[in-house]
């Protein structure tokens, strides 16, 4: 899923972001960061994470609730598929 989104890709400054966000989204939520990746580029993801931060600790909480809701919907249907 982070391959399809070109994370593993990231130029080193995206990943220099990527890595300073993680570290302050801990420290500010106490939990990691999550986002259904599926059909989102690196940008996307990038800018989710520059507005979320922002959230507070509820509101948060219940958006990651919702990504891995989303997370468990995309896999169960892959397999489905399959």
């Amino acid at each position: 899923e982070q391959q399809g989104a070109g994370l593993d890709q990231c130029s080193a400054e995206e990943l220099e972001t990527i890595n300073s966000l993680n570290g302050k989204y801990l420290e500010k939520f106490e939990f990691p960061f999550v986002i259904a990746v599926k059909g989102l580029d690196r940008g996307q993801i990038i800018g989710a994470m520059q507005h979320r931060i922002h959230n507070d600790r509820q509101t948060e909480f219940d958006t990651s609730i919702e990504e891995i809701c989303k997370i468990a919907g995309i896999r169960l249907r892959a397999l489905i598929r399959e």
